[in-house]
């Protein structure tokens, strides 16, 4: 449980310098791919609080998982970004268009 908290707060840290990292390269060339790798980081810094907030707070964990259970939109809506900002990375560095069947794998991926 402690090792649990102390690598997820580890990570939050790590996740957060290299965001701020990559947030202030936009900021200096205006490039979008930093701004998506920071809006990367964003996703899995929120999810990780997420993590460690029901780790730490059992009021938290009790009504997030019986949430979860019923609709578990926060981590559907974390997976289609997550999957998004990463399609549209890939294809920024290889500086292609998304193809067709690459929407398709997106729109199935959501439902």
């Amino acid at each position: 449980m402690m090792f649990n908290y102390i690598y997820t707060t580890f990570l939050t840290i790590l996740y957060t310098i290299l965001m701020s990292l990559s947030l202030s390269l936009y900021l200096k060339e205006q490039k979008k791919n930093y701004l998506l790798v920071s809006l990367y980081f964003l996703l899995l810094i929120l999810n990780g609080l997420i993590v460690t907030m029901s780790e730490t707070f059992q009021i938290f964990a009790n009504d997030y998982n019986r949430q979860f259970m019923v609709n578990p939109i926060i981590e559907t809506i974390y997976y289609l970004a997550t999957f998004g900002i990463a399609l549209k990375l890939v294809t920024e560095l290889f500086e292609e268009k998304i193809k067709t069947y690459q929407y398709g794998i997106y729109i199935a991926f959501a439902l």
